[in-house]
């Protein structure tokens, strides 16, 4: 309705919210994750974070799942890898919460190559490679071309930044 509520003290807040049973902070959560998109859809960037929280807290994991991964990329973005990492792996926990589709496998993929991206950055080369290995795989599986090069493109920098040029022909020839 427009109405917008504000608690005068943060222990208030903390009441009211502590008298709510497990199902009303869920629809609470979900609900303000639905009315935050809706405000803020001209600049949904500056949000992100929120809105995985409160999708995640309102057990709306596809949603919730699709901004840890913006949160990631944003960043990452800003070289702010640990958090990037950190958004990748609640993605990833949700994801286990989930049902098993190609959509969900795609998202893993791209999940995935995130986290192996924040790796990258801080130069934990071998875990990175371990993701885009593990991407690329789940790529082949469902015969998705596009991101089957990307593994390879992606594993193929970092072994020419190893100096290791063999093998980082290899993989660049192969995406």
């Amino acid at each position: 309705t427009g109405i917008w509520y504000q608690f005068i003290h943060s222990l208030i807040h903390q009441s009211f919210y502590n008298s709510l049973n497990k199902r009303q902070k869920e629809l609470l959560h979900k609900k303000i994750g639905e009315i935050l998109e809706e405000q803020y859809q001209d600049d949904i960037g500056s949000i992100v974070v929120d809105l995985a929280i409160h999708f995640e807290r309102g057990q709306v994991y596809d949603k919730a799942i699709d901004y840890r991964l913006k949160s990631a990329k944003k960043a990452n973005n800003i070289y702010s890898s640990s958090e990037a990492i950190k958004h990748c792996k609640i993605a990833l926990n949700l994801l286990e919460k989930t049902h098993e589709s190609e959509e969900n496998r795609k998202k893993k993929i791209e999940i995935l190559f995130e986290l192996g991206r924040g790796e990258e950055f801080i130069g934990e080369w071998d875990t990175a490679i371990e993701h885009y290995t593990e991407a690329k795989k789940l790529a082949i599986k469902t015969d998705t071309e596009n991101y089957i090069g990307e593994g390879y493109s992606r594993i193929g920098r970092i072994l020419r930044k190893r100096g290791e040029y063999t093998g980082s022909i290899a993989n660049l020839e192969k995406s």
